[in-house]
């Protein structure tokens, strides 16, 4: 054996001096002469590494290790004239500021002192592989700036000591944020301290990796670690970063007495306090070849990229947001598609609401038909390059608006309604002039809140003229605004058909200055004896058509007496009613003068809806009609993703349509599980309800008070019962 390695030594001396191995005059004297430790210099900046939040919460950072590490690092400045301490994360800086500003100000003259250096120019010691681009260059952005604005610091030296591993971009982010120098510790090059590092556009910044890792405690001099880094770079100067750091602290007090101990010290390197800036100004000024790396730095601790995969994909939404975000800022999206759950395109229509501000508001209207009882739906709203074009039923001008179910004539000078016509059955539903504003003397002689004196008709709003214009004609909606000036009042009526949707809504908008004055809607119908009928609580009942104000809650309607045909008169928000004569009347606002003489003053808004329909209001289901009138669905808006639910859900479900559900609700009382559902029967006709339950239950019949009764099913998800005429029903679900 030994003769073999006799033989191959020559030849691999040999290989050495090929490959450019071979020790080099300088690398000589490193490894055969004795160096004075004293031509070694320890360039000190003390640091304090800060883990915003790791093993512990930001709020404990922010009132714990940071005010801990500042005050104490301002203790041993002062301790020590000239100790120089570099800090990175602007983030800190903003809630100590915030925070602490006594601890911020005295920070604020030590950076003017020159011996606090901000560092890093980042909001935070980043992620470098994870984030996007975009994101880097907002840390830069946001900490760049706001190191110039509270120290009028330029930072030019880039600060990720602990980062997982550098992307082969960042030289060129940080060259192009003006950061010249980059010190960092993970993933460097082995057996390098000093080196170009050239990006993958060319780019080319001067980066260092610290002796000794960030957190160096110079308790024991620093001789034998300045002589070993010397072995693998071309100079004698090292910056050392010392202090303690993760949980805080900075420079120790045992680092100040290594200091005071060793920078005499004729057998120790030389000691100084240096600002990173200019020590990399200084190496930078050297002969010294140092050498090219051209790649990314990586990898450290793989396992980081698939943990916590909650908080990475929060990031990456919010990644995505900010340019569609900002995008409403710079570049409003004025056209709009919307699909369905299957991907099929349904009509839809903008509104746009302000485009002054600089920011574009808008509403987006379409017909969401379908939606599962108490659950949800799910459209998809995308760009479209084009103005999208939809066929559409709906037809628009001053003198008329239709769909394909009605057609409503208006009087162009008054804005009132001519005809109501259902276009289907080609039948009217009006018998004169509808949707008629009437002002109404109203002068009872004392308590005016509480009673009504109703005389003579002092004007119909529109018969001495009134705006009327198109105000909106599109594929989704069209609506015609009629506008009325009465003495000192202003009452604005909006007049809408939707494409798909049998009945007429108004919406108003009033400014309401009037006393002693009532303003009602009428609407004369065109049908033959008919029967008024008025909702109540949990039911609907007939009346006398006798002109008097009565009490309604979403919905009143007028039938005729074969039951072929009736005209619902739906509302979002009012309660005073009269029929007399086929007219159906609703009291919009009054002019009320005691107890409140000011009573109703000022601005209102309201809604209502005209529904006509075939058969009596229980085939036409105007009860259903009102509630979805005023129970109109919720749209909320969510990113795009593939999502863990259906497109399309119902969480509870109850059957036939004479039964109408009014609660859906948690017991009541202290550790209770259950849920109690309540529902009522309109139509007075008994009936066999089916329950759809959202999982399996048992399932109770309960009264108003929620005390449970006899057991209806036991462990089920769907049940069935019966329910007399106009009953309600009170079940516990457990």
């Amino acid at each position: 054996m030994k003769k073999i390695i006799k033989h191959l030594w020559p030849i691999f001396f040999l290989a050495m001096i090929l490959s450019g191995s071979a020790l080099s005059p300088d690398d000589q004297e490193k490894s055969s002469a004795r160096i004075n430790p004293r031509q070694f210099t320890a360039s000190l900046i003390g640091h304090a590494h800060i883990d915003l939040s790791w093993l512990w919460l930001w709020e404990e950072t922010v009132h714990e290790v940071g005010p801990m590490t500042f005050w104490g690092t301002l203790r041993q400045m002062n301790r020590m004239p000239g100790l120089t301490f570099a800090q990175s994360q602007a983030a800190i800086y903003e809630a100590t500021e915030k925070n602490y500003p006594d601890l911020f100000q005295e920070i604020g003259k030590k950076v003017k002192e020159g011996t606090w250096i901000p560092v890093g120019g980042m909001w935070v010691e980043a992620d470098l592989n994870m984030p996007d681009g975009e994101s880097l260059a907002r840390q830069l952005l946001y900490g760049k700036r706001y190191f110039l604005d509270k120290f009028g610091v330029e930072v030019r030296a880039g600060w990720n000591p602990d980062s997982f591993g550098h992307n082969w971009q960042l030289p060129q982010i940080l060259k192009k944020a003006g950061i010249d120098y980059y010190v960092f510790e993970r993933c460097a090059p082995e057996k390098t301290i000093i080196f170009w590092w050239e990006g993958l556009d060319g780019s080319r910044l001067l980066a260092y990796v610290p002796p000794g890792w960030y957190l160096v405690n110079l308790k024991n001099g620093v001789r034998d670690l300045l002589l070993r880094s010397y072995e693998n770079a071309p100079i004698r100067d090292f910056m050392l970063l010392y202090g303690a750091g993760d949980h805080g602290g900075g420079p120790r007090d045992t680092d100040v007495e290594a200091i005071l101990k060793f920078r005499n010290e004729p057998g120790h390197p030389r000691l100084e306090f240096v600002n990173p800036e200019n020590y990399f100004r200084q190496i930078e000024k050297l002969k010294a070849r140092y050498p090219v790396v051209k790649r990314e730095l990586n990898f450290a601790f793989p396992g980081c990229y698939t943990t916590q995969v909650e908080t990475k994909k929060f990031n990456r939404r919010l990644e995505n947001l900010l340019l569609e975000a900002e995008l409403v800022f710079n570049r409003p999206v004025k056209r709009i598609r919307i699909l369905d759950s299957s991907g099929a395109e349904i009509p839809s229509q903008m509104l746009l609401v302000d485009e002054e501000s600089g920011q574009l508001k808008a509403k987006v209207i379409f017909i969401a038909e379908r939606v599962p009882s108490l659950g949800f739906k799910t459209y998809r709203v995308i760009e479209s390059k084009a103005a999208p074009k939809y066929k559409t039923s709906l037809v628009v001008s001053k003198k008329s608006i239709e769909n394909e179910f009605l057609k409503l004539a208006l009087g162009p000078k008054t804005g009132w309604w001519k005809s109501l016509m259902d276009k289907k059955n080609g039948r009217e539903f009006l018998s004169a002039a509808g949707n008629v504003l009437e002002a109404v003397a109203d002068e009872p002689p004392n308590m005016s809140a509480w009673e009504m004196e109703l005389k003579e008709i002092q004007e119909r709003l529109g018969e001495r003229g009134a705006s009327v214009k198109v105000l909106e004609k599109g594929p989704v909606r069209a609506t015609v605004r009629v506008e009325h000036n009465f003495r000192n009042s202003k009452l604005v009526q909006d007049i809408q058909l939707y494409a798909g949707v049998p009945r007429v809504e108004v919406r108003v908008w009033m400014e309401w200055q009037e006393r002693n004055i009532i303003i009602k809607s009428s609407f004369p119908a065109a049908l033959k004896d008919p029967v008024a009928t008025f909702e109540i609580p949990y039911g609907a009942i007939s009346r006398p058509a006798v002109g008097n104000e009565v009490p309604a809650i979403k919905w009143i309607d007028l039938t005729d007496s074969q039951g072929q045909a009736g005209l619902s008169l739906l509302n979002d928000s009012r309660y005073g009613f009269d029929v007399k004569d086929n007219v159906m009347r609703m009291s919009l606002i009054r002019g009320a003068t005691y107890p409140d003489p000011e009573a109703d003053r000022g601005k209102h808004e309201l809604a209502y809806a005209l529904y006509p329909h075939s058969g009596t209001w229980k085939e036409g289901l105007s009860f259903r009609r009102a509630m979805e009138f005023n129970s109109q669905l919720r749209a909320h808006q969510a990113l795009i993703h593939p999502g863990s639910l259906e497109p399309a859900k119902s969480f509870f479900r109850i059957s036939p349509e004479n039964v109408v559900l009014t609660a859906f609700k948690k017991e009541t009382g202290y550790g209770s599980s259950g849920f109690v559902v309540r529902m009522y029967e309109v139509c007075g006709r008994e009936a066999e309800v089916r329950l759809e339950l959202p999982k399996e239950m048992e399932v109770y019949e309960a009264d108003l008070i929620e005390r449970p009764g006899a057991r209806v099913g036991l462990k089920t998800k769907a049940i069935t019962l019966r329910v007399k005429p106009y009953e309600i029903k009170t079940l516990l679900l457990r």
